[in-house]
């Protein structure tokens, strides 16, 4: 069965470029292309539909509201926001996501039509193959009559690492990433002893609107990392959008932020390789907590593993908490994890480390 596809822009521009993108996509049908949110819903009452892109900025009814209208009634449909780029939209589209919207796509630009098409199918590609399998083991599960057999757990040896008090906790995080930070930050109940340092897969403007969304969250003060900002303790800094970043010591000021627009590694900028492997020279054992959370691709493995070998504590997000069960997958198949946790857990976790003077796992 083909991956059912409602396209909803204001602009019949965008419109067919979307549509023809996904046309270029193997086992995917446009079943409809409506301008607004309103027709969307309406759309909806009448058509069975898979995915949603949704337009961020329309009239009558704005992305937004489609969404929330739509959690209230289809909680089983994804949706992935198409979004510009000014401030506005970024605010926008970080809402979307906090509110369950899997991904969003950035508009594409270029006055060529072409062009435009090529960087839209490259994003949409991805976030099909990710569909496709959730899918495919549903309907698999529907299928199955048998109770399913007990998970076969790694072979690897487990991780004993021995975690002190951390003097840093470090996330890597990318799709469904905002959403699983929103929950994270609200459930800290105190300030923490410690740093965190975030990297979000995301492009300029977004990682700022997300900083301040959960800055107001909790009691943790939430900033977009600034090239030469001194760490303090209950602030955690996230990775500007287009930069990597990365820590070194500073003899005079104690652990600083550093930015840079090498190239991408991993395809991705920020990275989270980059940012986890210029810790391991800092720190000594038991000083670092690594958390990999969900998102897709591997970004984060090749750091967590240095991380480890160093003497870090790396935890990583469960499947059936993660929207993208990818980067946590990468670690968990490399059995170099400590600890594997549901996102509900993480923010207690955190919190106990600061308390306790020694985990042993």
């Amino acid at each position: 069965m083909p991956i059912k596809v409602l396209i909803v822009d204001d602009m019949a521009t965008y419109r067919s470029i979307i549509a023809r993108s996904l046309s270029l996509i193997d086992n995917v049908e446009v079943v409809g292309k409506v301008s607004n949110g309103k027709k969307a819903l309406d759309f909806l009452l009448q058509h069975e539909v898979d995915l949603v892109t949704l337009d961020v900025e329309m009239p009558v009814m704005d992305g937004l509201s489609t969404l929330q209208e739509l959690r209230s009634k289809r909680k089983n449909v994804d949706v992935v926001m198409l979004s510009g780029l000014s401030e506005q939209a970024a605010q926008l589209t970080i809402k979307c996501l906090e509110l369950g919207a899997v991904d969003f796509v950035l508009k594409p630009q270029s006055a060529s039509f072409l062009e435009n098409q090529n960087q839209l199918l490259e994003h949409l590609k991805n976030i099909i193959a990710n569909l496709s399998r959730k899918l495919m083991f549903k309907s698999s599960a529907r299928r199955t009559l048998r109770p399913k057999p007990p998970p076969v757990l790694p072979t690897h040896p487990r991780r004993t690492t021995r975690l002190s008090k951390p003097k840093i906790v470090m996330i890597g995080v990318s799709t469904g990433g905002p959403k699983a930070l929103g929950e994270v930050f609200s459930n800290f109940r105190d300030p923490l002893p410690f740093p965190i340092l975030i990297v979000q897969h995301m492009p300029p403007k977004f990682t700022a609107s997300l900083a301040e969304n959960l800055n107001k969250k909790g009691p943790v003060h939430v900033v977009e990392g600034v090239d030469g900002d001194v760490l303090k303790n209950n602030t955690a800094y996230i990775a500007p959008g287009g930069f990597h970043m990365h820590l070194f010591k500073d003899d005079d000021f104690g652990l600083v932020l550093g930015t840079s627009r090498e190239k991408p590694v991993n395809s991705c900028r920020p990275s989270v390789d980059v940012l986890f492997e210029s810790a391991v020279p800092i720190f000594k054992r038991g000083e670092v907590l690594c958390f990999i959370m969900t998102g897709m691709g591997k970004d984060g493995a090749d750091g967590a593993l240095a991380l480890s070998k160093a003497g870090a504590y790396v935890v990583s997000q469960s499947e059936q908490s993660c929207t993208i069960y990818g980067m946590p997958k990468s670690v968990e198949d490399m059995g170099y994890q400590n600890e594997v946790l549901d996102l509900k857990d993480i923010a207690p976790f955190i919190t106990k480390s600061a308390k306790i003077g020694a985990l042993s796992r």
